[in-house]
């Protein structure tokens, strides 16, 4: 248990390097990541969308007003005829003129307007929500880079020991040929292993580079070579949440729910104050055949039948519609319940595997030691040394891989479970 303790220690304890040295949390990447990725700024276009149209539908219950002009010519008028001797009725001119002011105010409208509004709001929550499931697909990708250089910094750390064992082994080799006995291949098989190990360096080196260059991309930050990715420290709750994909189901649903409301209006009539106030040709006195003014006033009632038609109709395709929601709701819930057993299983697993590491270090070390004064001595050569080296190598690189990943799992089944924090 020591041993794992040193090890963990070392792992999310990091000593500074001067004050140069900066650090990275994972959180802190995530939350960057989400306010520095360019979708993010659909938001608020989507919010000024939404108080436009809200703005035009509310503007339906203002006076509609509309400025009229008419001529026309007829081929006929009423005429009345002479039924008394020495009496003529006049009759309206065969053209007419009109110029007049429309004016409708709406006083009930079954609802529409209301519904309408609630149908944009729910629209405009839908397209906001894809773009919040996009963006959290963002942190995967981050925590995948953010635990690709803390592996690699980890590997680094390993390879320093097994470096400084090799050293020791140098000196020790050194000292034996100088008494004669060990040969001089045995110092050229350790400087081989040097030049080994500092190969695996370029390379981890180069994969810390690669990934901390995307990770500042995703994170609008810079990421030198001083700055150090910490591994994040275990949690014991998880702040678990629903995902962004069951919330855009919510909002399909809610939409749904919206437009099954703007059904129920069609039945209802509509009801209105008209005014139409001009000047015209006649008047609404046909027989003056002088320009007058004029004005009409009244309600007017609207009831459209016809929009009963296919209302059964209407109806069912949006229960079909919310079927298909239910059904993809349900299939990624179940999905979703698969992949958090898998990371919980394997999240076991990593414990159990830990647990025999501690097991297989403390005896790799006794079997290195051992060898150590054995290649001292001249009894084994270097290539015998190398390959107990290297055993106790893999084995506290395995031990290292192995916390990382559980590490790496809880990450996995907060992003699965949406246990992040998101301002």
């Amino acid at each position: 248990m020591l041993s794992r303790l040193i090890i963990l220690s070392s792992l999310v304890l990091i000593i500074t390097r001067g004050n140069a040295q900066q650090s990275l949390t994972l959180d802190d990447c995530i939350l960057k990541a989400n306010a520095n990725y360019p979708l993010q700024n659909q938001q608020a276009l989507w919010d000024q969308l939404q108080a436009s149209q809200t703005e035009n539908n509310r503007s339906l219950n203002y006076p509609q007003i509309n400025i009229i002009g008419q001529a026309t010519y007829q081929s006929e008028v009423t005429r009345i005829p002479n039924i008394i001797p020495n009496l003529e009725i006049p009759s309206a001119d065969k053209d007419q003129y009109k110029l007049y002011t429309d004016l409708y105010q709406n006083i009930y409208n079954g609802g529409i307007s209301k519904a309408k509004e609630k149908i944009q709001i729910a629209q405009i929550e839908v397209e906001k929500q894809k773009v919040n499931v996009e963006i959290y697909q963002v942190r995967q990708r981050v925590i995948q880079l953010y635990f690709g250089v803390v592996l690699a910094q980890e590997q680094l750390k390993q390879i320093k020991i097994t470096e400084s064992d090799i050293q020791n082994a140098k000196t020790k080799v050194t000292a034996a040929i100088k008494y004669g006995t060990a040969s001089k291949n045995n110092l050229t098989i350790l400087e081989s292993e040097e030049i080994h190990l500092s190969q695996k360096k370029t390379e981890l080196n180069y994969q810390i580079r690669i990934n901390k260059a995307q990770l500042a991309k995703f994170i609008a930050t810079e990421i030198d070579s001083n700055t150090l990715l910490i591994l994040p420290s275990s949690k014991s709750e998880l702040s678990v949440g629903l995902r962004p994909e069951q919330l855009l189901f919510e909002k399909q649903k809610s939409n749904f729910a919206a437009q099954s409301e703007m059904l129920k209006t069609k039945k209802m009539p509509k009801v209105g104050f008209f005014l139409q106030a001009g000047f015209g040709k006649p008047g609404l006195n046909f027989l003056d055949n002088s320009f007058r003014p004029y004005y009409l006033a009244g309600l007017r009632t609207q009831w459209t039948i016809s929009d009963w038609y296919n209302l059964d109709h209407d109806k069912n395709i949006i229960r079909l519609q919310q079927s298909m929601v239910d059904q993809q709701d349900n299939t990624f819930k179940f999905n979703l319940d698969q992949q958090v057993l898998q990371s919980n299983l394997e999240y076991q697993k990593y414990q159990e595997l830990i647990a025999q590491d501690e097991q297989i270090i403390s005896l790799r070390k006794q079997i290195k030691e051992t060898a150590t004064i054995q290649l001292e001595n001249g009894i084994i050569t270097s290539t015998d040394f190398l390959k107990e080296l290297n055993a106790e190598e893999f084995a506290r690189e395995e031990m290292s891989v192995h916390i990382i990943r559980m590490h790496l799992l809880q990450y996995q089944l907060q992003f699965l479970q949406n246990g992040y924090p998101t301002n």
